[in-house]
């Protein structure tokens, strides 16, 4: 990657470039959990999906009220890792991503429910 496309990347700009642009395109058009299994380790390496997953599952623990020790337990992560992700649950962003995971976890939870009533 050249240096002025690595540097850009890093600037906080208002307006994003336009390979920024499509990745976020093809992040918005990914429909389903098997499309993403498909398509993102294609452009994005298994460790970092690994790492952006396991910071979401882990600000979703904290979320739900699951204690530090048994956090760091479960996923073998250390306390600053845990309080730092504390921080991060606090910008929209992350509060952003937390709320789709928990409205999916619902709608499929009564989709569930609603399914079984008609069977």
């Amino acid at each position: 990657m050249k240096k002025g496309i690595k540097k850009s990347l890093v600037k906080k700009e208002k307006k994003a470039s336009p390979f920024l642009n499509t990745f976020y395109q093809l992040i918005a058009d990914i429909k389903t959990p098997e499309e993403a299994e498909e398509i993102l380790p294609v452009v994005i390496p298994q460790t970092e999906i690994a790492s952006i997953a396991k910071k979401i599952y882990l600000a979703k623990l904290l979320k739900e009220g699951v204690s530090y020790s048994k956090i760091r337990e479960e996923l073998g992560v250390s306390s600053a890792t845990i309080s730092q992700t504390a921080k991060w649950i606090k910008k929209s962003g992350l509060k952003l991503a937390l709320n789709k995971v928990e409205a999916d976890e619902w709608a499929e939870k009564w989709s569930s429910k609603i399914k079984q009533l008609f069977s």
